[in-house]
């Protein structure tokens, strides 16, 4: 079989991905003339139905919605585009009602929406406006922030939508707009709200318990795994979640283990690595000749691990303890490769702890109780520094420094020379104290800040960083940190569901060279596929194909333009070659 792409269809969707609301009729042929059947209310004001009628059952190939932004507003339009494809799996396509489901997502709360919605048969398009009146949203926390410093149009944002992680309401997480407005809320679940969450491939992952979820946009939810048994965790939701090398990076309480253990798993669920903070750090203070049984404290929680990070340019898994110190781990050995921290705490005691420490250049400050690591595109640590001493040392034991605010960093690391310099720093003329939460990203020349505590949880400050440091807003938020401990930029705007248009029956054969040991496919090269196919679209069912030669897999693998899932299965096995032929099938997305 083949894929095979309406090129005009998709160049005509590419346009209407960058600009929705401007297409007009004569862009195109009309298609058929679908209307609007009815419109029913979502989980909440947020979201919204819109049911068509007349739909075409041999023609249709997409449709988009674009919600026309408020007076005066500075974020990109609310948008989406779904396939066919995407809609039929999901059951919002009935062929033989000739009617059709569109999920509109990111409306404003209490007024009336104006939305463009285009219907699309091939390159013939139909567009239809319609309005939507939402109720008010009665959780008045996030609707009406003080304004500390009012939206400068004059800097310039690469993010128009923060997700805000929190458990304080049922409704979880929060999403808010760069202009102050709350667009969107998780629907209320029966297994409660929980602080740890992250937005990506177009939803939200979210932990319960010790399973996995996915919540979409729509506000439907499913469990993607349990880790109970496979992976003996107690709890999967007391901090952070965190792009990996080829997964999400989850933070786990396990039986014997408090807030010192992560997992990295697959956008399915399945795990795929696990990275034991306790062992990892015991062994090497064994090997350097320290007994660390004063130090690593099973069942007490001596690490408090709230946020991970991949340094891809390292290989090596950044984690965050905010009891002691920024640790940077070997990807594949799981050794410790450099630490950077307070040397005034307990952990700078123990020789074989201290011999990776790096030396901070003049003029830096070290972090202290820090939260959100991440790697910028200067391929520098940053972090949240809390400027906050420890909280769980054994009794005699230096808590390290404290500080009266708390500021964004940035790191340069030579591990060459063992040294750490501090590049940046926001500190806001140190007049802000959040001890505790707290968070910073970047999003392309961008930067979002939450000072989740201020005053030990007086109020919450969300404040937009463009470029020069320039103060692009600045919104506080009643309440604690449960309203919002971490802050993701995230994308409403241009949501992509696209899907080819149609199939054929001769797809050439491709190959990929796979390293095998004894026959069988590590799960790293499986995900290495993985990584690489997630351009395959929803609607391919029954394309296979065996494997053999990486260049033109990859090269042909990038042309098809969409992503979707798979199974990866081994076709032979040999223990006495170094590679494997495998069986690649493309299957429709769940």
């Amino acid at each position: 079989m083949r894929l095979k792409f309406n090129s005009a269809l998709l160049a005509l969707l590419l346009i209407v991905q960058l600009n929705p609301g401007s297409l007009a009729p004569a862009a195109a042929q009309s298609a058929s003339q679908v209307s609007v059947l009815s419109q029913v209310a979502g989980p909440t004001p947020f979201v919204e139905f819109v049911n068509l009628a007349n739909v075409n059952p041999e023609k249709f190939t997409a449709v988009s919605f674009f919600i026309t932004p408020k007076d005066g507003a500075t974020a990109k339009a609310a948008s989406a585009t779904y396939s066919r494809a995407y809609l039929e799996a999901r059951g919002d396509f009935n062929s033989s009602l000739a009617t059709l489901r569109v999920p509109v997502t990111g409306l404003y709360q209490g007024r009336v929406n104006h939305v463009t919605i285009n219907y699309f048969e091939g390159l013939n398009v139909s567009t239809i406006f319609t309005q939507i009146t939402t109720q008010r949203w009665l959780d008045s926390r996030y609707l009406n922030p003080q304004v500390l410093t009012a939206r400068n149009k004059n800097v310039a944002l690469d993010y128009s939508y923060i997700m805000l992680k929190n458990w304080s309401t049922g409704y979880a997480p929060s999403i808010v707009d760069i202009d102050g407005e709350l667009r969107w809320v998780g629907a209320a679940l029966n297994n409660g709200p929980t602080q740890a969450s992250t937005f990506q491939n177009n939803g939200v992952l979210y932990g319960s318990g010790s399973s996995l979820l996915r919540l979409e946009l729509d506000g439907s939810y499913r469990t993607l795994a349990d880790y109970r048994n496979t992976a003996d965790v107690t709890n999967i939701g007391h901090h952070n979640y965190d792009a990996g090398k080829y997964g999400t990076l989850i933070e786990v309480d396990r039986s014997t283990e408090v807030e010192a253990t992560i997992l990295e798993v697959d956008e399915a669920g399945a795990l795929l690595n696990t990275f034991d903070l306790s062992k990892i750090i015991e062994d090497e203070m064994r090997a350097g000749g320290d007994d660390p049984s004063n130090f690593v404290r099973r069942y007490a929680d001596w690490f408090h691990n709230n946020a991970a990070a991949y340094w891809k340019t390292q290989d090596t898994l950044v984690v965050s303890s905010r009891e002691n110190f920024v640790i940077g781990i070997d990807y594949e050995t799981k050794k410790i490769k450099w630490i950077l921290g307070d040397p005034t705490k307990y952990w700078h005691t123990f020789a074989s702890l201290r011999k990776y420490a790096l030396d901070l250049k003049a003029g830096g400050e070290y972090p202290l109780g820090q939260h959100a690591v991440s790697i910028t595109s200067q391929d520098e640590l940053m972090l949240f520094d809390n400027g906050t001493q420890s909280f769980n040392q054994p009794g005699g034991a230096s808590v390290g420094e404290n500080r009266s605010y708390a500021a964004p960093r940035r790191y340069r690391l030579d591990l060459v020379k063992r040294t750490a310099e501090m590049t940046w720093a926001f500190e806001h003329g140190k007049t802000v104290y959040s001890p505790i939460c707290s968070s910073i990203y970047q999003d392309g020349k961008s930067f979002i800040v939450d000072y989740a505590s201020v005053d030990w949880g007086q109020s919450i400050r969300l404040m937009g960083l463009g470029e020069n440091d320039q103060v692009a807003f600045e919104y506080q938020y009643p309440g604690d940190w449960s309203n919002g401990w971490n802050a993701q930029p995230v994308h409403l705007e241009n949501l992509n569901f696209l899907a080819p248009i149609t199939y054929a029956d001769d797809l050439p054969t491709q190959t990929v060279r796979l390293s095998a040991k004894n026959g069988s496919i590590s799960a790293g090269e499986k995900l290495k596929l993985r990584t690489l196919v997630r351009s395959i679209p929803f609607g391919a069912t029954a394309i296979t194909t065996r494997v053999t030669g990486s260049k033109t897999v990859l090269s042909y693998l990038k042309q098809l333009g969409y992503r979707g899932q798979f199974r990866l299965t081994s076709a032979s096995s040999r223990t006495a070659v170094k590679t494997a032929k495998v069986l690649i099938s493309f299957m429709p997305a769940r």
